[in-house]
């Protein structure tokens, strides 16, 4: 048995695709997932399964859109994987202070090349944009003429289902998935 934080695209977000996290695990529950927790209304799941974590992304886009009615996209990771992506933060060794909101976008697919030299040209004096492997490490400061991430945007731009996340929620999964 193995450990998993799933991710889910575009959960609760902007008064969308709601559901309540009582519902979410209770429908996890069914498709035979164990010790299973919420963290926070944007569909992030720990849990626990003897399938791998590509059978898992199929089971849970596949039967969550079914019981749903939109569809869900699913981001596997084990606690392993969310360690490096917090011990590999791009921004820990600038002082960003409280000026900056960070982020991390969780990536379908591999970042290309050229996808990665357009985010490249689209940091400037209040967004930088640090491409890893199948996610994206962003700081954004607070004072942005656009204050929020824009998820669609990079969704565009790398041509692939994409989720975000903040960096404390981040960081708080990967606590939670190694407790």
């Amino acid at each position: 048995m193995a450990k998993y934080v799933a991710l889910l695209r575009a959960i609760n977000v902007g008064g969308h695709s709601i559901i309540k996290m009582s519902d979410l695990r209770e429908l996890c529950t069914t498709l035979g997932l164990q010790n299973i927790s919420t963290y926070i209304q944007t569909g992030n799941i720990i849990f626990e399964s003897e399938l791998s974590s590509t059978d898992l992304k199929q089971l849970l886009e596949d039967k969550l859109t079914d019981q749903l009615d939109y569809k869900i996209v699913a981001f596997i990771k084990t606690p392993k994987q969310l360690r490096a992506i917090v011990d590999n933060n791009p921004f820990s060794g600038k002082e960003l202070g409280e000026d900056y909101k960070r982020y991390v976008t969780f990536l379908a697919g591999e970042l290309t090349d050229s996808a990665g030299q357009l985010l490249a040209e689209r940091s400037d004096d209040y967004v930088t944009y640090h491409p890893g492997v199948q996610i994206i490490y962003t700081s954004l400061r607070k004072d942005s003429p656009k204050p929020v991430f824009d998820n669609h945007l990079v969704e565009k731009i790398i041509g692939h289902d994409a989720t975000t996340r903040n960096w404390q929620v981040v960081q708080k999964l990967a606590e939670l998935a190694t407790i």
